[in-house]
């Protein structure tokens, strides 16, 4: 592979579905560049034959700041998950940089990924068990582009109700006690009017669990509290 060396920036296009530029990174670049000129020779950007950079975005804003040529290499048929193996070796993908990703490239259950966790704010596994509805769902699968969503409508719906109790008990959306709401809160028989009522009065008997199984049992114990047998959850 030939390195090329050119000052026209305009060759260079990004890729869809690149996660955005950091400044601070570019920053960071830039200080190590003005430092050391040589650096851009020896360590030259990558990009596919459309001059889609795959690897050296960042080097490619910091290099444009101080009017400097940029070396580049030329690798046919490399895409975007080149880039995303690259970038996840160099400086971790986040979630949400593999959502925007996706999302950009037009995988809706991605969007809507993006607009829960936005509306939300919950933590990225509260986010995918809640979209999931408990349906098998990994790390990688998510990172692999196959996250996907049963029903958007009552993933918001329980989202909402979870959100609601947190006034009672403020650490309900965390990961254990998410996951045991989420169990408790599918039951065909849950009423949210009547768990919202026995949150504002009862949540103080709340006990901390160390399982999402436990905690489940313990809101089926607040939902159920002074309550007649035939109307009890379970």
């Amino acid at each position: 592979m030939k390195i090329q060396k050119t000052q026209d920036y305009t060759l260079f296009r990004r890729i869809k579905g690149n996660r955005n530029v950091s400044q601070p990174h570019v920053k960071r670049l830039l200080e190590a560049i003005k430092n050391d000129p040589k650096t851009i020779t020896y360590n030259p950007i990558v990009v596919n034959s459309k001059m889609e950079v795959i690897d050296g975005q960042h080097r490619l804003e910091a290099i444009k700041k101080v009017d400097l040529p940029v070396y580049y290499i030329v690798v046919d048929d490399l895409g975007l998950e080149t880039v995303q193996k690259l970038n996840s070796v160099s400086k971790m993908w986040s979630p949400m940089d593999y959502a925007k990703s996706f999302a950009e490239n037009g995988n809706e259950d991605y969007r809507i990924y993006i607009d829960f966790k936005v509306r939300f704010k919950f933590n990225h596994d509260v986010v995918m068990q809640y979209l999931s509805l408990n349906e098998p769902m990994t790390g990688a699968m998510f990172k692999q582009g196959k996250f996907t969503i049963p029903n958007v409508a009552r993933s918001f719906e329980l989202a909402t109700y979870l959100q609601d109790l947190q006034q009672f008990y403020d650490r309900i959306t965390y990961r254990n006690a998410a996951y045991g709401f989420l169990i408790v809160v599918q039951s065909p028989n849950y009423d949210h009017k009547r768990m919202y009522r026995q949150m504002k009065n009862y949540a103080h008997l709340l006990n901390e669990q160390p399982l999402a199984n436990d905690f489940a049992r313990e809101f089926e114990r607040i939902y159920n509290y002074r309550q007649r047998t035939d109307t009890r959850l379970f």
